[in-house]
């Protein structure tokens, strides 16, 4: 069945679509295809339904599309996924349309999934609810679902022993949940903006007995009971997670939870950056001993009180490693125990930031955190770019942090040789291996700072203040641009 842009598909009664074949109902930018109920239906319709379609059907489209008012009730036997209910079909694709009003008295709100995997794409998913469920999608047994681009308001999203790809989401007021042995790559979304202070809630994502990969995400401006990442297992067996690259910051929890809660867990912390929290940047319950290492845990306080890494019982010990940590072990509370945990190569030091009143995280060019962080960290260990999306290594060193300081954009030339030097990091003079014809020195912000066109073998740095710098220079084999650390 194909709809063409601009039709409306009204329910005057608590109807549903059911598809046995496929639909394209494909519109347009300025003319949406509306599938909604009549105002003086108040019971709603039954929304869009597939279940045990034959997997030899064409593939259904949603584009440009408006699903509002769809409804299920106690008194239906359909009472799950009040927009769509796909159940054993994976060939439907949503994109670029918008979900809203809809209800379902248990499963979501606006999509139930189950052994269905479907593309979610581009779409505004807001304003739905469910009273046994969550609002947003509900997914079960379904793998390799793909939700990307799309923007959730006032919604929660649950996953059951499914996986999934989410990526380049605003998640507004909408958390994510995931149960029974989920494994969910969540990349470079924003949660922001939820307030749920229940005891038992969060404020961006919760894994109990799952796993994920969670990159490049920013989770800001949430008020929450407990934290804005749980993971919890039980017995000690819950599969461990990676945090890798990701921002926290103007986050508050009611009971002081953390910024990041692990249970009987021993996840991965590499390149976090934790700041200007209203709770502690890490929390560790039962029997969690996380391994953090190259983030940044500072200025997150309460009532004047330095809050940084709180260890809840005497069998948490996490492993730290290349981090700058506030207070030090000073800023560890282990409720009385001893930290005997591997704490080692940290730093107590101000980050100093880019700009830190407008939520610039990223290191200005006097940080000492730039090429601070674990040396023996490559490609392999962190395969992604950082959170600006830059390149996570340069010159094979990494930052400590979510963001990598960046060189300025100039190409190496000098293919028919290379330029040598000595010793960088210097704190006096600069020796080179043949003469030079002329250096130019530049800061990080693109600034130069020195130029000179005379032929020399030894250059004095000692006028520049500490930090990092680009030298370029010529010479009669071409030009080469290197970096060097000031001490």
């Amino acid at each position: 069945m194909s709809i063409d842009p601009g039709v409306r598909v009204e329910f005057e009664g608590h109807y549903k679509l059911f598809c046995n074949g496929s639909i394209l109902a494909i519109g347009e930018e300025s003319q949406n295809i509306v599938f909604t109920t009549t105002d003086a239906n108040v019971d709603g319709w039954l929304g869009i339904r597939y279940e045990d379609t034959p997997s030899s059907n064409e593939t259904s489209k949603f584009e440009y599309c408006i699903i509002e008012k769809g409804k299920t009730n106690q008194f239906s036997v359909d009472t799950q996924g009040g927009a769509f209910f796909i159940k054993n079909f994976s060939k439907v694709e949503i994109r670029k349309s918008i979900l809203r009003y809809n209800h379902a008295q248990s499963g979501a709100g606006a999509i139930y999934l189950e052994n269905s995997n479907v593309i979610i794409e581009q779409n505004n998913i807001y304003d739905n609810t469910s009273v046994n469920g969550y609002s947003g999608i509900e997914a079960r047994d379904s793998d390799d679902l793909s939700i990307l681009e799309n923007t959730f308001n006032n919604c929660t999203n649950g996953f059951y022993n499914s996986t999934a790809n989410i990526s380049n989401n605003t998640f507004d007021n909408s958390p994510i949940y995931g149960f029974v042995e989920c494994d969910l790559f969540i990349e470079g979304n924003i949660f922001e903006n939820i307030n749920n202070d229940d005891n038992e809630n969060v404020g961006g994502i919760s894994f109990i007995n799952s796993k994920g990969t969670i990159v490049n995400n920013i989770f800001r401006n949430n008020n929450v009971g407990l934290s804005n990442i749980r993971i919890d297992g039980y017995n000690n067996t819950a599969p461990l997670s990676y945090l890798i690259n990701n921002l926290f910051y103007s986050n508050q929890s009611t009971y002081n939870a953390g910024v990041i809660r692990l249970k009987n867990n021993h996840s991965y912390l590499y390149n976090n950056t934790i700041v200007d929290n209203n709770t502690f940047a890490v929390y560790c319950e039962e029997n969690s001993d996380p391994t953090i290492i190259n983030s940044i845990i500072y200025g997150n306080s309460r009532d004047g009180q330095v809050l940084s890494i709180y260890l809840s019982h005497n069998e948490s010990d996490p492993v730290i490693k290349y981090s700058d940590v506030q207070n030090g072990t000073n800023g560890i509370d282990s409720n009385g125990n001893p930290y005997t945990g591997e704490y080692l190569n940290n730093l107590d030091i101000e980050p100093l930031f880019a700009n830190q009143n407008n939520s610039d995280y990223s290191l200005n060019s006097n940080s000492s955190l730039i090429n601070a962080g674990d040396p023996t960290f490559n490609n392999t260990t962190i395969p992604y770019n950082d959170l600006a999306g830059n390149s996570r290594f340069i010159e094979n060193i990494i930052d400590i942090g979510a963001y990598e300081a960046q060189l300025l954009n100039l190409n190496e030339y000098g293919e028919k040789g290379t330029i040598s030097f000595y010793p960088n990091p210097v704190s006096d003079n600069i020796i080179f291996a043949k003469t030079i014809n002329s250096i130019s020195i530049y800061n990080l912000a693109g600034e130069k700072v020195f130029y000179s066109n005379e032929r020399m073998k030894k250059f004095s740095v000692s006028h520049l203040s500490s930090g990092i710098y680009i030298m370029n220079v010529t010479t009669s084999q071409g030009q080469f641009t290197k970096k060097i650390i000031k001490m």
